[in-house]
């Protein structure tokens, strides 16, 4: 009889523990639906955002590419019209270019990015955006270092109009502000040259 009644209460310990684990399987599926459920839901939003973020950085770039880097007319603060925008709009220059690199991503990357990775359930986000849709080059860039030996005021004079200049042109570092500092200046005297050497080819074609 002892034995009849422990087997008894065996079988019902066995039973609560099979109810309690199929509950905590019900359970978790129905945690792991709300959480597929809320992701799906959430995606809507992130699109929207991704979209927001395109159009406000392909805004810029048009207010960027207006004036020509040229300071606003009729403004006593000397700011261009893009750095006019990014004031009155609350958002760094860092932000802005990083907005105007997704509104230069193609319409048709940026929709295929949408769907694939909706579907394969990743993160809709900027950093997701910009891995998947920037080019990738086959082999990095060689980089080469240049010196510079300077006193400590010509340093002092060179960092305040490096980022002075940086500020205007709007690079991201003292390696673009130089170069796009050189460039201008090269394409300026090409330009002289080609100037001075006019006069000579109409002589000669008058001559001829």
């Amino acid at each position: 009889m002892t034995q009849f009644v422990q087997s008894a209460a065996a079988l019902v310990q066995t039973d609560d523990a099979l109810a309690t684990t199929q509950d905590l399987i019900a359970d978790a599926v129905a945690a792991c639906a709300t959480a597929r459920a809320t992701k799906r839901a959430l995606q809507a939003p992130a699109v929207q955002y991704l979209r927001a973020i395109r159009e406000a950085g392909r805004l810029l770039s048009l207010v960027q590419r207006s004036d020509g880097g040229r300071p606003l007319k009729n403004s006593s603060s000397g700011l261009t019209s893009y750095q006019f925008a990014m004031k009155q709009s609350g958002i760094s220059r860092q932000t802005a270019n990083l907005w105007r690199r997704v509104a230069e991503i193609p319409g048709e990357d940026f929709e295929q990015f949408i769907v694939e990775t909706a579907l394969a359930g990743r993160d809709l986000t900027v950093a997701e955006l910009l891995r998947t849709c920037s080019p990738k080059s086959q082999t990095a860039p060689k980089m080469r270092t240049v010196t510079l030996t300077l006193s400590e005021n010509e340093y002092c004079a060179f960092e305040q109009a490096v980022g002075v200049l940086g500020a205007i042109l709007f690079t991201n570092t003292a390696t673009q502000t130089v170069m796009t500092i050189l460039g201008h200046a090269y394409s300026a005297w090409l330009a002289a040259q080609s100037q001075r050497s006019r006069p000579y080819a109409d002589d000669v074609a008058r001559v001829a």
